[in-house]
């Protein structure tokens, strides 16, 4: 049934009744007990604060969020690692620091075992020595290690190893090799090494493969 116009003023005016008395209480225990007061205000706040959920994060973890989920380059299918190394080598704005990043990378490294650096383990058409090996965890995802006898080639090895490790077989394979010009790597590397960085690339998608069927 349809609520008359007498009924819902009747029912204002009630609303602000309560409303005004609700203020006086409030005000009247204000006066007499400023501690009350404050605890009645922290509980209406608490109340409030329990029915609202904080947003936690902030828009600093929105901001990562959004950004984990783009792509600067979608066409290459990097993996999320990758990518970001390859956006910090492509800002730098010279090859002096593209370079000074390579060094940083295999400093960073750590050190293969020597039992691990044979000749089953090495990238062919390299102009120093480089390992790899790759190792399958129970979820699929394949994990690398890397060195290399040249720290400019151990600097590149690393880079893959962080960029690749960590995803399946399907995923490493994806990557396109082209990233490496989109890096800026191929103008502060001699052609040599960029050749060597490419079969380094190719050696740890074969690698990734085997072990993946294994």
């Amino acid at each position: 049934p349809e609520m008359s116009g007498q009924s819902f003023r009747g029912g204002s005016a009630a609303l602000l009744l309560t409303a005004a008395l609700a203020l006086a209480v409030l005000l009247f225990g204000a006066r007499r007990s400023p501690k009350l007061a404050s605890a009645g205000s922290s509980t209406i706040s608490g109340r409030i604060t329990r029915q609202v959920p904080a947003c936690r994060g902030g828009l600093g973890q929105l901001s990562r969020r959004m950004t984990a989920r783009s792509s600067m380059f979608p066409a290459l299918n990097l993996t999320p690692e990758l990518e970001q190394q390859v956006a910090k080598l492509k800002m730098a704005p010279d090859n002096t620091l593209r370079h000074q990043q390579l060094l940083f990378y295999a400093k960073q490294a750590n050190p293969m075992p020597r039992e691990l650096q044979k000749a089953e383990n090495k990238v062919p058409g390299c102009l120093s020595q480089v390992w790899v090996t790759a190792n399958k965890d129970d979820a699929g995802k394949v994990y690398f290690q890397g060195d290399s006898d040249a720290l400019i080639t151990k600097g590149l090895v690393s880079l893959l190893v962080l960029g690749l490790s960590g995803h399946t077989a399907e995923e490493i394979l994806a990557v396109k090799p082209e990233f490496i010009k989109e890096a800026g790597i191929t103008q502060s590397l001699t052609p040599g090494r960029n050749n060597g960085f490419l079969n380094m690339l190719n050696t740890m998608k074969k690698k990734a493969l085997e072990v993946s069927r294994a």
